[in-house]
């Protein structure tokens, strides 16, 4: 089994987590309702 000879630090443990993070939404405005929503989806009341 790996078990660390040493205790990771705060820091290193920290900079290998940088990448664990959720993904930032792009949300845009509606030019026809003015509603909030995400890019590149078809709303049912605009036609």
């Amino acid at each position: 089994m790996a078990v660390p000879k040493r205790r990771t630090s705060r820091h290193r443990k920290a900079k290998r987590r940088t990448h664990v993070k959720l993904p930032r939404v792009t949300i845009v405005k509606d030019e026809v309702t003015g509603e909030w929503k995400l890019p590149h989806r078809v709303d049912r009341d605009t036609k």
